[in-house]
C-alpha cells in the first residue's frame, strides 16, 4: 500500500499557494513567481510516493532569489592574457629582474623552464601571475629588458558563464534545502525515504560540481597571464662546423677482380667499407664499385695508395661546411672534419 505524505504547516507547500500566503512566506513567495514565471531548465515534481525530484538545475536566475553571495551585476569578468617574446643579453639576469618586478606589483612566477643550445645560448619561457590593475605598467616595464619581437594581448569575457554557472548554484543550493527539509518533517516509507536521501546526495554532488566551476573562474580573472618566451642574442650562432668530405675516383685495371681484392683488403679501423659490388655484363666483362668511409686524418695518404692499384681515369672531390648547434658564420666556432666519403669504380 501506498503512503502519500502530509507536510506540516511548517513546510513550505509546493503547490496551490495563493498570493496571501505567498506574502507571509518568502520560499512561497520564490514557488509563486515559479509558477508564473517558470525556470526553462528547472523544474521540481512529484512521483507516486509523493517525494520531489529535482531535474537538472539550467542557468535561469530569474526565479533564484537574489543572494549576498552573488556576483555584482555591474562587475565584468574578464580573462586576460598577455605574450611577449624578448631576445635578452642573459637570460639569469633577465629572469631575476621580471621577478622583482613581478612582485612588485603584487604578482609572482608561476612557472619556469629553459633549455640549453649546443652554443651555450638559452631558451626560456617565464609565466607571470599578475593583478589586473598592474598588467599595463609591468608590460611596460618588460620592454626595458632587451630587444621586443613581438607582443599579444587576448581579452575574454566570461561574465556571462560565471553569472549563469553562480544562479544554478544557488538554484541547486535551495532544492537541497528543500529536500532535507522533507527528510526532516516527514515519516513514510523507507523506501520513499531512501529515494529523498539519493535525490539529495545528487543535487549535493551537483554543488560541488558547480562550486569547482566557479573557482575555476575565479583564479584566471583574479590573476591576469603573462607568458613570457626569453632567448638569449646569438642564440642561432652555430656551436661549430661540420666539413664533410666526398671524392669520386675512376680507376682503370687490366684485372678488375684482382684491384676489386686489394682494395678491400685494405679495410681497417680508420677504412669503413660500406658498400662493395662485382659486376659481369653480357659480354663477360667486368665492372665493380666500393664506397667507403675513411677517418679524415687517412683520407689523403689512403686515396693515394688505391690510385696506384690502376691507372686513374677520373678524379673528383667536394666539401661542404654544415653548422651544428645553428646556422649562419661565427669566428668562434670550431671546425670538425668528418669521416671522407669515397666512391671507387673499376673497370677494364
Amino acid at each position: 500500500m501506498s503512503l502519500k505524505f502530509s507536510l506540516p504547516a511548517t513546510s513550505p507547500p509546493l503547490a496551490g499557494t495563493n498570493s496571501k500566503d505567498a506574502k507571509n512566506n518568502p520560499v512561497d513567495s520564490y514557488r509563486l513567481k515559479e509558477k508564473q514565471e517558470p525556470p526553462q531548465e528547472e523544474r521540481l515534481t512529484r512521483n507516486r510516493s509523493g517525494i520531489p525530484t529535482a531535474a537538472e538545475v539550467g542557468p535561469s536566475a530569474a526565479a533564484a532569489p537574489s543572494s549576498p553571495s552573488g556576483p555584482a551585476t555591474n562587475s565584468r569578468k574578464l580573462v586576460r592574457n598577455a605574450n611577449v617574446e624578448l631576445e635578452v643579453n642573459s637570460f639569469d639576469e633577465a629572469l631575476q629582474t621580471i621577478t622583482t618586478l613581478a612582485s612588485e606589483r603584487r604578482g609572482y612566477v608561476a612557472t619556469t623552464s629553459s633549455e640549453k643550445q649546443e652554443n651555450g645560448k638559452l631558451r626560456a619561457q617565464v609565466i607571470i601571475k599578475i593583478l589586473p590593475e598592474n598588467l599595463d605598467d609591468f608590460l611596460g616595464k618588460l620592454r626595458n629588458l632587451g630587444d621586443l619581437k613581438n607582443q599579444t594581448l587576448a581579452t575574454e569575457d566570461v561574465t556571462k558563464a560565471y553569472v549563469d554557472t553562480d544562479a544554478r548554484l544557488r538554484n541547486s543550493r535551495l532544492i537541497e534545502k528543500r529536500l532535507i527539509n522533507l527528510l526532516e518533517n516527514n515519516a513514510g516509507q523507507v523506501a520513499d525515504l531512501l529515494g529523498v536521501e539519493k535525490e539529495l546526495g545528487r543535487v549535493r554532488e551537483q554543488i560541488e560540481q558547480l562550486q569547482g566551476e566557479l573557482k575555476s573562474m575565479d583564479m584566471p580573472v583574479q590573476f591576469d597571464t603573462v607568458t613570457i618566451s626569453l632567448a638569449e642574442k646569438d642564440l642561432e650562432t652555430p656551436a661549430g662546423f661540420l666539413l664533410k668530405e666526398h671524392a669520386q675516383l675512376s680507376l682503370f685495371a687490366a684485372d678488375v677482380e684482382k684491384t676489386y681484392s686489394e682494395i678491400k683488403a685494405l679495410a681497417s679501423p680508420t677504412v669503413q667499407i660500406t658498400n662493395a659490388t662485382l659486376d659481369r655484363d653480357g659480354s663477360a666483362r667486368i665492372s665493380a664499385r666500393i664506397s667507403m668511409l675513411i677517418a679524415p686524418e687517412n683520407a689523403e695518404a689512403f686515396i693515394a695508395n688505391v690510385k696506384t692499384l690502376g691507372r686513374v681515369e677520373n678524379y673528383q672531390s667536394q666539401s661542404e661546411r654544415v653548422a651544428r648547434g645553428g646556422q649562419g658564420l661565427s669566428p668562434e666556432a670550431r671546425m670538425e672534419r668528418d669521416k671522407v666519403e669515397l666512391n671507387i669504380t673499376i673497370s677494364q
